[in-house]
């Protein structure tokens, strides 16, 4: 995976951005949709309170997840930004507690490919065997002058 390929292929993934709405709007790949993990999530109260940040239940995460478009159909491209806590791999746990297949294709990234290598491995290691990661990542897409990159 790399940003030819991915560029190539804009139309035929479904990239998830799970940054916060703020690094979103300063900057994505084309297409991607923001998607931080708080809608996804139980946020009454406060951090501590019980259930604040536990995950909806499995058919309203599931309505939620296939309103981005990840019906099985395309192959997810999860994103995130260093200065998070790991929202790209909290998104992918998110959908595969609403039910993705482990036969479906997911590709991760980040800033540096670093994380979302890491991710890539627990995927794999999980039985999601088409999990690849975009190993340049985010700063090979932005460095690259010739792509388009959204705001």
């Amino acid at each position: 995976m790399d940003a030819r390929y991915l560029m190539d292929h804009l139309d035929q993934v479904v990239v998830v951005d799970a940054q916060s709405e703020k690094a979103y709007k300063k900057g994505h790949i084309p297409g991607g949709v923001s998607s931080p993990w708080q809608p996804f999530t139980h946020m009454d109260g406060k951090p501590g309170n019980p259930g604040w940040g536990a995950l909806l239940p499995k058919k309203e995460l599931a309505a939620k997840i296939g309103a981005l478009g990840i019906d099985g159909g395309r192959p997810l491209v999860v994103y995130a930004d260093p200065p998070g806590w790991g929202e790209d791999g909290r998104f992918v746990w998110m959908a595969v507690m609403a039910g993705l297949q482990p036969e479906y294709p997911i590709v991760t990234y980040c800033t540096a490919g670093i994380r979302s290598a890491h991710m890539a491995l627990v995927l794999r290691m999980t039985g999601f065997a088409n999990a690849r990661n975009y190993d340049a990542s985010f700063y090979e897409w932005a460095g690259m002058k010739d792509l388009p990159l959204e705001k």
